[in-house]
């Protein structure tokens, strides 16, 4: 059953390489949060990145909000840190290879929902994307 939650979080037109000097670094796009309310980054339990159907290690990705760069093993540290609904955050692979057309980027990823917190369990959530690389 399709749900309010079951949207594309990957923003199509906002995949690009990222070249430094000539030298491929690697690519980055752009996620929208998929609850009607934000949250803070410690929320976010999981976050995984396929390219071609490939897992990217965690070491390669940046995830980018609020003018701030993080690692992802950082995020569960975040509580300061607030995803706001209305803005994209930018997932920056910087895995020293860019994008070429017809890679498919996949990610999932899953939060919990800290006000639905009753008898130590909480609601959790899942962001899932997918794209070709155009």
């Amino acid at each position: 059953m399709a749900s309010a939650f079951d949207i594309n979080v990957i923003d199509e037109n906002s995949i690009e390489n990222i070249i430094y000097n000539g030298i491929e670094a690697g690519f980055q796009f752009a996620i929208r949060f998929t609850a009607y309310r934000g949250t803070q980054l410690s929320c976010i339990e999981s976050f995984t990145l396929k390219l071609d159907g490939i897992e990217v290690e965690k070491k390669d990705i940046r995830f980018c909000i609020n003018g701030k760069e993080f690692l992802i093993d950082q995020l569960k540290d975040l509580y300061q840190e607030y995803w706001f609904i209305q803005d994209s955050a930018i997932i920056k692979v910087m895995n020293g290879s860019a994008l070429k057309r017809g890679q498919e980027i996949k990610i999932n990823y899953s939060y919990r929902i800290p006000y639905t917190g009753y008898f130590g369990d909480y609601l959790v959530q899942e962001g899932n994307g997918c794209q070709v690389a155009g």
